[in-house]
């Protein structure tokens, strides 16, 4: 039988920053899918700015992994603008991991 205690484990094989469902488009303010609550597409890019700033003041942080959705399907109308505001987002100290999101094939072809 193995066993090992949390004691036993003392070195951490890998950090990251996670998120997921930004969402971004460059569009005011206005109700979701289900109009119950209010969507803040802008301010979306600044939380993630700010996440992607804490996470380069932690020299630990190996890498970055967004699990979708970092745009909204509002973006395909400004989808070059929309890509070059949400790199400038992500900085230049992390490497990303991107998995698409249903919203960011809604909003960007294969191309």
């Amino acid at each position: 039988t193995l066993s090992y205690s949390v004691s036993t484990i003392k070195q951490e094989l890998v950090r990251f920053g996670l998120i997921a469902d930004v969402q971004y488009a460059d569009e005011d303010d206005g109700p979701n899918f289900a109009q119950n609550r209010l969507r803040r597409y802008r301010q979306s890019l600044e939380t993630m700015r700010l996440a992607c700033k804490d996470w380069e003041k932690d020299s630990e942080i190996n890498f970055a992994i967004c699990l979708g959705d970092l745009f909204d399907h509002k973006a395909s109308s400004h989808r070059d603008k929309a890509l070059a505001k949400v790199k400038a987002a992500m900085g230049n100290s992390l490497t990303w991991h991107l998995a698409p999101g249903n919203h960011d094939l809604c909003a960007f072809t294969r191309e």
